[in-house]
């Protein structure tokens, strides 16, 4: 992949250079813009609200914070394991396509795909003119809730776990992956990560009053409260079916069971509530 589409996250905005910034002399593809500013200080404001949901946010996103790259669908992805990542909130999307993207294989050749692995923003062409373009993923509309576009953003999503998923812009405007474009998404890119970070705590600190008036082993299996433990020690499914000597099979299905009890959506979260709550008890 070209290093002039693929870009590192690492969203950084220098407040004098910004304060010198003029509309007039700072277009899109020359740097970022007064209105790319203005867009990332209302997402700021977006994010603080109490109970934002993840679709509230594709919603900001597809409405208010990128509208000016008329997005047809804004669609959140997050990583269901170690090999696969599955959508879990989006915009413009109809539900007879939500029934198809049950989940995605992280080896996929999809642009996702490769976003989630190197962990920096790709900005994908449909007419074939830039070098990170549909050529180098034959098969991406396939897997579109919509068949037109004529660019694709996609950015990573991190929170204090680490790496979480990636968001994906399917866009009705060309894009070229110029500074200024590149800074902007930066930007909504680590505020998205602060959403999704402040929504994962306010989640896990409710967990506890949920179900913390039961003991762990009423909630869990022996075999369940083994793999989560083992979970919190950052090990990997194949890692951990080696050391409990069961099928990588196995602990990816009992996995998704301790997802569904405790109402976590990653193996981040359920490190932090196993750490933050149940390892002295168990």
């Amino acid at each position: 992949m070209n290093t002039n589409q693929l870009k590192a996250f690492e969203p950084k905005i220098d407040r004098a250079e910004s304060s010198r910034l003029d509309v007039a002399t700072a277009p899109v593809d020359k740097g970022i813009t007064l209105n790319h500013l203005n867009h990332v200080s209302q997402f700021a404001g977006t994010i603080g609200k109490e109970n934002l949901t993840k679709s509230d946010l594709c919603d900001a996103l597809a409405t208010q914070i990128l509208v000016d790259m008329e997005p047809s669908a804004v669609i959140l992805c997050e990583l269901d394991n170690d090999e696969s990542y599955k959508v879990t909130a989006s915009y413009g999307v109809n539900e007879e396509w939500l029934s198809t993207a049950t989940g995605f294989s992280i080896d996929s050749k999809l642009p996702v795909s490769d976003v989630l692995k190197v962990n920096e923003i790709m900005i994908v062409s449909n007419d074939g003119n830039q070098e990170t373009s549909v050529i180098n993923y034959p098969n991406v509309s396939a897997y579109l809730p919509s068949g037109s576009w004529k660019s694709l953003v996609i950015f990573p999503v991190k929170t204090s776990s680490g790496i979480v998923g990636a968001v994906i812009v399917q866009t009705e405007v060309a894009l070229v992956a110029d500074e200024g474009i590149i800074s902007f998404i930066s930007a909504v890119a680590n505020l998205s990560s602060i959403s999704l970070d402040i929504s994962k705590e306010r989640r896990i600190s409710k967990v506890p009053e949920q179900i913390l008036n039961e003991q762990i082993n009423e909630i869990l299996t022996p075999r369940q409260i083994s793999i989560l433990k083992l979970i919190s020690n950052d090990m990997t499914n194949v890692a951990i079916g080696k050391e409990l000597g069961y099928s990588h099979s196995t602990i990816r299905h009992e996995t998704m069971r301790i997802f569904s009890k405790l109402g976590l959506y990653n193996r981040g979260e359920a490190r932090d509530l196993y750490l933050k709550s149940f390892a002295v008890a168990s």
